[in-house]
């Protein structure tokens, strides 16, 4: 699959978050997606991620776009464009779709196994998995979530102290964070806790990663629950 993305308001678009309906470009009536939902989507999907408008912008603003785009889909191919000139042979018969590979990506699993790319930190992009084996503490979660900055994208599982047998799932587009239950620990197989890949943009991700370690039960707290 083939996605355009515009240099020229993606970043601006990814964090405000704002919803499909608002802009009157919803599917259905009943469309609840935002456009960072829509932008991700389609950035995380493709195969082929044609960079445009890139004459609109410095070569700063691109090449953050760019990091971006790939912290988001490392696998796919990134091709800047300016004044709407593409290759045809880079779309026509191409053959970059794969359907098994398309219907296996997780989209974060490649930045599960390579947690950091040091290159994107020039561009203020930053790409970071946080792991624990105990649960958040609930009410210390929302107050990491809410003094964090420049988190743009975040996606995983969770284990929470609300109820220990539930593993939960936590997804999040520009502004728009959902972590809802999705299993029992007992019932999938995974050994409870939380990995989350964390992608932001001027991203204080040290003072984030701490504060969600600081987050965590402590050995007391633990042991209460037990």
């Amino acid at each position: 699959m083939v996605s355009l993305v515009d240099a020229s308001t993606f970043l601006n678009q990814l964090r405000r978050g704002r919803s499909l309906v608002s802009e009157s470009i919803e599917a259905t009536p009943q469309d609840d997606r935002t456009i960072s939902d829509l932008l991700v989507d389609q950035v995380e999907f493709a195969d082929l991620i044609l960079i445009t408008k890139t004459d609109l912008v410095d070569a700063a603003e691109t090449e953050r776009v760019i990091a971006a785009v790939r912290a988001m889909n490392p696998r796919a191919r990134v091709v800047p464009v300016t004044h709407g000139v593409i290759e045809p042979g880079l779309v026509l018969d191409a053959h970059l779709f794969n359907t098994a590979t398309a219907a296996a990506y997780h989209g974060y699993a490649e930045e599960l196994a390579n947690p950091h790319t040091p290159e994107t930190e020039e561009y203020g992009i930053s790409s970071v998995v946080f792991r624990a084996d105990r649960p958040f503490n609930r009410e210390r979660l929302i107050a990491a979530l809410r003094a964090s900055t420049g988190l743009v994208r975040s996606k995983g599982y969770c284990w929470i102290d609300t109820d220990l047998r539930v593993a939960h799932a936590w997804q999040q587009a520009g502004p728009n964070l959902q972590i809802m239950p999705a299993s029992l620990w007992a019932a999938n197989g995974v050994t409870p806790g939380t990995e989350l890949v964390l992608i932001g943009v001027d991203f204080d991700h040290e003072s984030t990663l701490q504060a969600f370690q600081d987050a965590l039960l402590s050995d007391a707290e633990a042991s209460a629950l037990v």
